[in-house]
């Protein structure tokens, strides 16, 4: 009896096993792999200006906050308008390249809106380099309710830009080990996206990153394989993206008011990356609190940065508060002239 007991308690492991790899898309590794850049029929300069207006920005899917699970599901009128909210911000502050992440392209979340294209489209930006992270068929989160799942997923990060991209490779980096194994299979992967701006006779490279945001170890080591890759170009680049951790003299580093549990204490991250020779943070001159970007409605640290060559002329580099809560982080902007000085 016993013997049939366990038989049938181990197929059972089984099948469950597999339909959870199913819904997974697979059994998936971190790796390289080159992606997809597209051309868009808008009316956006083909030409290297002599001025970059970089935009940073997680935009958390359009959706605000709650957008890692805590919220409801909402309706597509709620992202038709976030969308459009972005694509107004990134206009305004007339940036002609935008740095996005947790962006969707094809969820359930979000009623499979392309939102890297649609934004692009609405901000008037001709090009879009995707970065794939997150594929599977469909996510049983957040709740038992299926009608509360993110569902099927396509999703990651992207490069809009109004001068021609090339060369669109995504690093993917390995998901925190603490982690349940079948947690894991339903994880995004943290990555690396590496572009380069055509700009006239001239390319810049920008990288465009994700950091894990709640393991502090997987977080440092995915920070120094970040070091180990952008250090092999001996170019012009920019960095930036959502780095997940707070500067050294942050005034707060632990017991935030909306993430109690979260501690940046003994972070060694940023230390990694600034470690990157060649760039600089426009914004570390920058009084702390006006460099706060998380939680949007009630911002009390800092978690996204964008660090540029240290001989370039910074015109311009600042928190856009006037954002709003549209996402749970508030973007950077810096603008800076080009060519960069080189003497």
């Amino acid at each position: 009896m016993l013997g049939i007991l366990g038989l049938v308690v181990g197929l059972v492991a089984v099948v469950l096993g597999l339909v959870m790899g199913w819904m997974a898309g697979g059994f998936q590794r971190p790796g390289r792999r080159v992606e997809t850049i597209v051309e868009l029929s808008t009316s956006s300069p083909s030409g290297g200006p002599d001025e970059l207006c970089v935009l940073c920005w997680n935009i958390a899917w359009g959706y605000g906050w709650g957008s890692e699970g805590t919220g409801k599901a909402r309706p597509r009128t709620h992202f038709d308008r976030g969308l459009q909210h972005i694509a107004q911000t990134i206009r305004s502050t007339r940036a002609n390249v935008a740095v996005l992440q947790e962006v969707d392209f094809d969820a359930t979340r979000s009623h499979h809106i392309d939102q890297a294209r649609r934004i692009a489209e609405l901000a008037g930006l001709r090009y879009v380099a995707y970065a794939h992270c997150w594929r599977a068929r469909w996510i049983p989160f957040p709740g038992w309710r299926p009608a509360d799942h993110f569902g099927r997923m396509r999703g990651g990060a992207a490069v809009l830009s109004a001068m021609p991209l090339t060369d669109n490779i995504v690093d993917t980096f390995e998901k925190p080990r603490s982690n349940p194994s079948w947690y894991n299979l339903f994880y995004p992967f943290r990555y690396l996206q590496t572009v380069d701006l055509v700009l006239g006779s001239r390319r810049l490279r920008l990288y465009n990153v994700h950091l894990e945001a709640f393991h502090m170890p997987t977080r440092e080591a995915q920070a120094a394989r970040l070091v180990e890759l952008v250090s092999r170009h001996r170019g012009p680049c920019i960095l930036g993206g959502d780095f997940n951790s707070v500067p050294a003299d942050a005034p707060l580093r632990a017991g935030y008011p909306d993430e109690p549990g979260t501690s940046h204490e003994s972070d060694r991250t940023l230390g990694y990356i600034a470690s990157v020779p060649g760039l600089v943070d426009p914004l570390e001159r920058v009084t702390a609190e006006r460099t706060f970007t998380f939680p949007a409605h009630a911002p009390n640290r800092r978690l996204d940065y964008l660090r540029i060559p240290a001989t370039a002329e910074v015109r311009e580099a600042r928190v856009v508060h006037e954002a709003g809560d549209v996402s749970d982080h508030l973007p950077l902007l810096v603008r800076f002239r080009w060519p960069i000085r080189t003497s």
